[in-house]
């Protein structure tokens, strides 16, 4: 209840502020994120295909398969979008298979990974880390002290699934063939290098640069250090998907790290004003490329027919074409 009604409190501040807020900056500081993302869905574009290198794949499906899923991220908790992703995605593309599509997706956020580790590893140098609420979630030092139960625990997880890859060899060979299938980008080098990590490295600059209007926009110190705060907070509510978009979470986190870069008053607006602004800006884009990706058909009709062509089951009920 008390951190409902602190957030809640929140937007009572940042409703309260919304005449104080630059709105030009604020604009700048969206196009930024929609270069993000196209720069994201160029790469992953990309790296499907290098899975499926002989099938036609369009980059508009793609933006709108992507985005979709990043609206529906925010509003679900489990990044339950990431599967609305690959049920559009599985749509278009003939002959496609959940798990290289998964695989796909994790070949997409390997280089963010990287580059959310080192942010990690820069705010823990100056100190911010030791300081966030939860830090203790970070704390291993269980492990350390009790090295024969954590030994006997990975014997026992070993046993099980050497039991497993025994029983159900043929399948799993086969389904870690389909994972390899997604990561095959990552076997050419330097088209990886070339048409993923370039562009998703140019997408975190837009990211930054997003940050910095969003930091101004709500008059908090647009610094390089408080817009890289405002990355590292966004990676560690990102990366503990509890709540839909790290709502909540990402709040308190950025009104622990920046309560020196302005007024509580501020810092609160900018909190809660900068989440509203991408959460409502990728719902709105969601649904439009849901209705495009879609056309005409409910989400739950999608989903069926995605079922019954996964299954061989002819489909006789939708009367437009998924695709």
């Amino acid at each position: 209840m008390e951190s409902l009604r602190g957030l809640w409190n929140a937007i009572e501040v940042f409703a309260d502020s919304l005449a104080s807020v630059s709105f030009g900056a604020l604009l700048v500081a969206v196009l930024f994120h929609v270069a993000n993302l196209t720069l994201r869905t160029r790469a992953w574009t990309t790296i499907l295909h290098a899975a499926y290198p002989h099938q036609r794949i369009l980059w508009r499906e793609v933006f709108g398969a992507y985005c979709s899923g990043v609206g529906v991220n925010g509003v679900a908790p489990a990044r339950a979008g990431d599967a609305l992703k690959m049920l559009l995605v599985h749509s278009r593309i003939e002959g496609s298979r959940y798990p290289t599509l998964a695989a796909s997706l994790l070949a997409e956020t390997i280089f963010d990974m990287g580059i959310a580790t080192l942010l990690l590893i820069w705010a823990w140098q100056i100190g911010i880390v030791d300081g966030l609420p939860g830090a203790g979630l970070f704390e291993f030092s269980w492990v350390t002290a009790h090295p024969q139960v954590v030994f006997t625990v990975l014997v026992l997880l070993g046993g099980v699934v050497s039991a497993l890859l025994i029983i159900y060899g043929k399948r799993v060979r086969a389904f870690w063939e389909r994972v390899e299938q997604g990561l095959s980008i990552l076997r050419d080098r330097r088209r990886y290098l070339r048409q993923v990590v370039s562009l998703q490295g140019t997408g975190w600059v837009c990211r930054l640069l997003s940050a910095l209007f969003f930091l101004k926009a709500f008059h908090v110190e647009a610094s390089l250090r408080n817009a890289l705060l405002v990355l590292v907070v966004g990676s560690v509510a990102t990366s503990l998907p509890l709540t839909p978009g790290g709502l909540g979470p990402k709040q308190a986190l950025l009104v622990a790290v920046l309560g020196t870069a302005g007024t509580r008053t501020q810092v609160l607006a900018l909190s809660v004003g900068m989440e509203l602004t991408i959460l409502l800006f990728n719902l709105a884009l969601a649904a439009v490329c849901l209705r495009f990706m879609l056309k005409g058909m409910s989400l739950r009709e999608a989903i069926r027919h995605a079922r019954e062509h996964r299954k061989g089951v002819p489909d006789e009920s939708p009367t437009q074409p998924f695709g």
